[in-house]
């Protein structure tokens, strides 16, 4: 199996590698373009009702005609099937899948049958992957989950074709990779790609091209964790512990509320999940509906910090969220500070796609706002 995997086709610097991993120069190469996931950004400046800008899909295949003086042909695999994806794609000899929307081309690449097309046609062709096209030979695709400046809701739930055991983030900027450490999963590694940077794979040698890359590498730690109901008997003295050791951010009269919140395991209108290894309490998260204006809302949230940046916050969050879409909720409100002592939790929660919705000057600590986040959830 013969990858391209970069941000934005071939370029000068990268052109003998690829004609190398070829065994051919690329003049007259013939390559069908996928253009899907152009299909899925469309789609959402319409639904914004901007009009959508593709000069960008239309210079890289201006590139790979004019410059490298390939033969390229535009495809939109959701108007095909199966056998006709064999019969024609197999008079060419690669398959470029273009940017755009990840989550709109993983979905079109499940339900045409492209991904299992693939599998037969990448016996004998190339597969040049631009963009949401690399991101999509992962395994997972939680980066386009919080991509930074343009996150895909929904993303992380996906399985990618699983052609790679890393995860490519293309258009790397060195100004953003703070942001990126902050969100990446520790479970995955992540291959931060610049443009004009590719990474090729011929079986099993891989091969950096365009420059060094960043590497982002999993986090190995002990940190093997299960999310599970709030239980009192098990996991109360724990639970509290957690927010009594930050006497900055959950002052006495809170932690008085928090004692008697543990005190019930819970309810339809009152979901309470821990993160747990073994006996140890790592987190806990909770989630309540307000009969008054008839919302939910995050309730207490708090994880150990031996366990913070390693995947606990977020997997809380992902299980009180997924309990509510089932109960068809499809809004989720949280209420913080604007006091730098939560900070690191407005990054969180803006991470995680809530919203900044409403600034009200009573907050929680003198001469501070107290802030509602609102994060849409999308029922399946």
């Amino acid at each position: 199996m013969r990858l391209f995997l970069c941000s934005s086709f071939i370029t000068p610097e990268t052109v003998k590698d690829f004609e190398a991993l070829a065994e051919r120069p690329m003049k007259g190469f013939k390559i069908a373009c996928i253009t899907t996931a152009s299909q899925g950004f469309v789609k959402l400046c319409e639904s914004r009702n901007e009009k959508p800008d593709l000069l960008w899909l239309e210079s890289d295949i201006k590139k790979a005609k004019e410059i490298f003086d390939c033969e390229v042909d535009s495809f939109d695999i959701e108007t095909m099937h199966y056998d006709q994806m064999i019969e024609t794609f197999s008079k060419y000899d690669a398959i470029w899948v273009e940017g755009g929307m990840t989550f709109y081309l993983m979905n079109a690449t499940k339900a045409s049958g492209f991904d299992k097309a693939l599998k037969e046609l990448l016996k004998d062709k190339i597969y040049i992957g631009t963009s949401a096209g690399s991101m999509i030979c992962s395994k997972s695709l939680d980066a386009s989950e919080w991509y930074v400046g343009e996150p895909e809701d929904n993303t992380n739930h996906l399985e990618g074709l699983g052609l790679i055991d890393f995860q490519i983030y293309p258009h790397f900027d060195e100004s953003n990779l703070e942001k990126i450490k902050e969100a990446k999963h520790p479970d995955q590694e992540y291959w931060l790609l610049k443009d004009g940077q590719a990474v090729l794979i011929n079986d099993d040698e891989i091969k950096v091209c365009g420059g060094e890359i960043t590497k982002l590498c999993k986090v190995e730690t002990s940190s093997k964790f299960a999310i599970q109901p709030f239980i009192p008997l098990n996991h109360k003295e724990q639970t509290v512990a957690l927010f009594s050791c930050r006497p900055d951010i959950f002052p006495a009269n809170e932690m008085e509320q928090i004692k008697q919140e543990t005190e019930q395991e819970g309810t339809t209108t009152h979901v309470k999940f821990v993160a747990t290894k073994g006996d140890i309490v790592l987190g806990y998260c909770g989630a309540i509906f307000d009969n008054d204006t008839n919302q939910w809302h995050l309730d207490w949230f708090s994880v150990s910090p031996a366990y913070q940046s390693q995947g606990v916050g977020s997997a809380l969050l992902s299980e009180v969220e997924a309990w509510l879409k089932k109960q068809d909720i499809t809004e989720l409100r949280v209420q913080t500070c604007s006091c730098d002592g939560e900070a690191k939790a407005r990054s969180f929660y803006t991470r995680k796609h809530f919203e900044l919705e409403n600034t009200e000057n009573d907050g929680y600590a003198p001469n501070h706002s107290k802030l509602t986040y609102l994060k849409k959830l999308s029922v399946n």
